[in-house]
């Protein structure tokens, strides 16, 4: 019996110690990019292995909607070029300013790095009509939030 009581104290420890390890995992600023923070985000293995997702044609024009950390709205387009192999070029013009970053995709991932301290991440949406729409998070937390609606070439 006292076996078993010093096992499982040993169990109860070892999981106190991997649950103080998770939350402070989860309080960084970038933790709602992490899987193990984030359930909305799919884990690795969840994703579609890249042959399913060389059917994804994200070069083309977006029309974008999208609210700030601070919760003002905006909108505007967006062009992304490129293909998987050789990386994305994402251009956003909203109202007078212009923006550019670079992307990578991961699954129905699209990771764009934009010169700001965290990147846009995109999950990547086909729709019933067979048109592409990206849910973003961005900024401090993923507090911004951003949807891009591909428009008919």
């Amino acid at each position: 019996m006292r076996k078993f009581v010093i096992y499982l104290s040993v169990c109860l420890i070892s999981l106190n110690l991997l649950s103080a390890q998770d939350a402070s995992e989860c309080q960084s600023p970038n933790a709602h990019m992490n899987p193990n923070c984030n359930p909305s985000m799919p884990s690795p293995s969840a994703m579609p292995s890249s042959g399913q997702d060389s059917a994804l044609n994200l070069a083309g024009s977006y029309a974008v909607q999208g609210t700030s950390p601070d919760g003002s709205a905006y909108e505007g387009s967006v062009v992304i070029s490129g293909d998987e192999a050789s990386g994305f070029q994402v251009q956003w013009t909203i109202g007078p300013d212009q923006y550019t970053g670079t992307g990578t995709l991961a699954g129905k991932t699209l990771t764009v790095d934009w010169g700001a301290p965290e990147p846009i991440v995109y999950k990547i949406k086909k729709e019933r009509s067979g048109g592409l729409k990206l849910d973003g998070r961005w900024g401090k937390k993923g507090r911004g939030r951003e949807k891009l609606s591909k428009l008919p070439s």
